[in-house]
């Protein structure tokens, strides 16, 4: 399973050119309105140990994002 590889590679370790091994920090904005959409979508996430947000509508995930961006993280 290409996609399942491809998960684990980005929610896994980074490795950087001298060497040092650092965990890459993965955080997923979700943005849906139906309740039973989200929850194969945060099982999935869990799966992989990659944190995550959800908002119900367009106008909450603009505020989340200008949130994170306040809070010093990078998207």
């Amino acid at each position: 399973m290409k996609s399942t590889r491809r998960w684990k590679r980005v929610a896994g370790q980074n490795e950087d050119k001298a060497g040092d091994t650092r965990e890459k920090v993965l955080k997923v904005l979700i943005v849906e309105d139906n309740g039973f959409n989200v929850l194969p979508i945060q099982s999935t996430l869990k799966k992989f140990h990659i944190s995550y947000d959800l908002a119900k509508n367009g106008l909450m995930a603009v505020d989340r994002y200008n949130d994170t961006m306040k809070e010093g993280y990078h998207i």
